[in-house]
């Protein structure tokens, strides 16, 4: 590899940031799991509290999961800075492009509490325009999923539906509601109603099989109707209506997720966000 120009004390001063930083994160989720454990010590002298300390016991397990596996992770960022502090130069372009992917790891990290996917396409968004108007947020995107599978399941949906004659415009607005219920989880589920799978079913209405191939035609079969009330032949026929991902968004909430009458409130920020997101994704992959 050439040797460039570097700005080595730029670097450095970057990696003991880092350095900096995995410090707090490592104090801030000790002090969380003292606390919580002191919450649990409590409990334990109440009575009939076995089931609540199990469920403290877990927060405090989970929360030193996210601190072993987010320290490790910045650790090992940090290490890799300091051991390329002399092979690399960076534009002012470069470097931004390289804070923004350093905050959204950092997010995923601390939401999910593992490493980021190793998926090339994830970190993939140029639309500068998109962003500069408010219309998408990719970190949102990769927050919301963490894992490689959930980004080859998107893929499959999206292909699916691509083939059934729908528009990108339209597929993203079928799609961005999938991830806004489920983040392409086939077996998600609502722990405070029967909401399963991929658009969150209730049991009146679930698939055979949480497969995804189920889930795909089952969701294709539904469309052909209203599942889920209104004034409209099918959910099919107001989708190849739409012309703008916002429009396909709202219909799909509306007359087959069952989210309300009133358009504003049924696609809400999160599907709208979500779908003008991955047809951005599309349109730059």
């Amino acid at each position: 590899m050439q040797k460039l120009d570097i700005n080595g004390a730029e670097v450095l001063r970057i990696k003991l940031r880092l350095e900096d930083i995995t410090d707090n994160i490592n104090d801030t989720f000790s002090k969380m799991g003292s606390e919580i454990n002191n919450c649990a010590n409590n409990l334990v002298n109440g009575s009939d509290s076995s089931s609540l300390v199990i469920k403290v016991q877990g927060l405090i397990d989970r929360c030193e999961n996210i601190k072993v596996n987010m320290v490790n992770d910045l650790n090992v960022l940090s290490t890799f800075m300091a051991e390329q502090m002399q092979e690399y130069s960076a534009s002012t372009e470069d470097a931004s492009k390289a804070i923004t992917s350093l905050i959204s790891y950092m997010q995923s990290t601390i939401t999910t509490g593992k490493a980021p996917i190793d998926n090339p396409n994830a970190g993939i968004f140029n639309d500068s325009d998109a962003l500069s108007r408010g219309e998408v947020n990719y970190d949102d995107l990769v927050v919301k999923m963490p894992n490689k599978e959930q980004w080859d399941i998107m893929n499959e949906c999206h292909d699916f539906f691509i083939e059934k004659g729908l528009t990108e415009e339209q597929v993203a607005g079928i799609l961005g509601n999938a991830c806004l219920e489920s983040g392409f989880n086939l077996d998600a589920k609502n722990s405070t109603s029967t909401s399963t799978g991929l658009f969150q079913w209730l049991n009146s209405r679930w698939p055979s099989d949480w497969s995804l191939d189920t889930q795909l035609n089952h969701a294709w079969e539904e469309m052909q109707g209203a599942p889920c009330g209104g004034n409209i032949t099918s959910v099919v026929d107001e989708l190849k209506e739409c012309q703008t991902v916002s429009e396909a968004s709202n219909i799909v909430a509306i007359y087959f997720e069952g989210a309300g009458t009133d358009s504003g409130i049924a696609a809400g920020y999160g599907r709208k966000n979500y779908a003008n997101t991955i047809y951005y994704y599309y349109s730059n992959n």
